[in-house]
């Protein structure tokens, strides 16, 4: 019996069987005793402050009047945001299909022209105001007589056409204004990713670990690397979208692989492996690089589920430094800093130059923390105002001070957060597993 809650569980998907059950994993499970609980995440290695890291400072907030693509930017760099500083709720609306066990909502809204755009459940992709939540259009991005569930994808805009990836395995450009559907791609497998759109092309992973690129304004497909290594026994439904800066696109793939290639060729310019060595004693063991990778600096942040984390020269491949930690929430860049959460519920605040911990603060994984029943599942943090922001899946917002790492407020919110804040437009914008968008200000 394989034990999974809340989105840990919605996480957890084979390639090519039923969604959010685990793949067939040879003899080795015939073995076991009936009722035997399978560790298929790796237990977050120790990630403890360092007495010579240096104190977190922090930059003055920028504020994005757009948030074209996940992450803000094809970097992933958001860095610290301006946003409201309290939590006064300006609109909320209905985007379609919530989230659940088999299907989960995973896609992240993107903000272009004024307007929310924002993917549901099944796939369907609704266009709202900015300013009011009032509703503009819908599109069904379901192919004709298809009848598989959406799971995977999301949304990215750039040079005014808004770009879909689903779950049906197609690539679609919609019409950001009118929502006509300007062209669509049929891909080899189901989307794991949103599109990350740079350099003329638009790049996305594929649920058979397939990273494939795209012309912008065509559709034509362009160059492919194939991210798989061996045979995957299970792989998490959705994952992150490449990252790209100078040239360079940066993919994590379910093999624990982390790819760095030529963005015009796709020539591999150097890889890394996440993949899981510490000898967990499980017929499954996860390396999943679930959480998109981030360039600041010229150096890239990555984290796996097989507990790795590491910085790397973007152009050279060389480790900058490596910590034993698991972890598939994208890690928060900011100055000289970067922030990341890991697989049991720890965050932390390393040195972006040479890794060392300032603070480590647990946030609360349990709702009965003396029983340790009903666990909780935080997501992100973004950085707004100069404070470190997570949702949960119990519907809480909290904010962390980046410097002394202390929790310094938790709220309720409209319902469980799957899905980090994105803060633009002077706004922050929340969506919950139930599909409500919700605008503070």
């Amino acid at each position: 019996m394989t034990k999974t809650v809340g989105r840990r569980a919605a996480l957890m998907m084979p390639v090519g069987l039923l969604p959010l059950g685990l793949a067939a994993c040879g003899d080795a499970k015939k073995n076991l005793p009936l009722g035997t609980e399978i560790p298929v995440v790796a237990v977050s290695g120790p990630l403890e402050k360092s007495l010579t890291a240096p104190a977190v400072t922090v930059p003055a907030p920028v504020g994005l009047q757009n948030w074209p693509q996940i992450n803000a930017n094809p970097t992933h760099a958001t860095g610290n945001l301006a946003g409201p500083r309290g939590l006064a709720q300006a609109w909320r609306a209905n985007i379609g299909q919530g989230g659940g066990y088999r299907q989960p909502l995973e896609a992240s809204p993107v903000v272009a022209e004024g307007k929310v755009f924002a993917m549901d459940a099944n796939g369907n992709v609704t266009a709202l105001s900015a300013t009011s939540g009032g509703h503009i259009w819908h599109v069904n991005t379901r192919p004709k007589h298809s009848t598989v569930l959406n799971i995977g994808g999301g949304l990215g805009y750039e040079s005014g056409v808004l770009y879909a990836t689903t779950g049906y395995a197609e690539l679609l450009a919609i019409d950001p204004a009118s929502g006509n559907i300007k062209w669509r791609q049929p891909l080899d497998f189901p989307a794991r990713s949103a599109p990350t759109i740079a350099g003329g092309a638009v790049s996305l992973i594929t649920q058979n670990d397939l990273l494939l690129t795209f012309n912008a304004a065509t559709g034509t497909p362009g160059w492919r690397f194939i991210g798989k290594v061996g045979d995957i026994k299970a792989s998490v439904a959705v994952c992150g979208a490449p990252a790209f800066n100078a040239g360079i696109l940066v993919a994590g793939f379910s093999s624990g692989t982390l790819a760095a290639l030529d963005a015009n060729s796709g020539t591999p310019i150097w890889e890394k492996s996440f993949a899981s060595v510490f000898g967990q004693s499980s017929p499954v063991d996860f390396s999943d690089i679930a959480a998109a990778p981030v360039i600041a600096n010229d150096v890239v942040y990555a984290i796996g589920l097989g507990r790795s984390m590491q910085a790397i020269d973007l152009h050279s491949g060389a480790k900058v430094w490596e910590h034993s930690a698991a972890g598939s929430q994208t890690i928060c860049a900011v100055g000289g800093f970067v922030f990341v959460l890991t697989t049991d519920q720890k965050l932390a605040a390393v040195h972006a130059d040479d890794g060392l911990v300032s603070w480590t603060q647990q946030m609360p994984p349990f709702k009965n923390i003396k029983k340790k029943t009903n666990p909780i599942t935080w997501a992100g943090p973004i950085m707004m105002n100069g404070l470190l922001v997570l949702t949960n899946d119990h519907g809480e917002i909290a904010m962390v001070d980046p410097v002394s790492g202390a929790i310094t407020s938790v709220n309720v919110i409209d319902g469980p957060a799957d899905l980090p804040p994105i803060a633009v437009g002077g706004s922050m914008l929340i969506l919950t597993r139930n599909a409500t968008l919700t605008a503070y200000s």
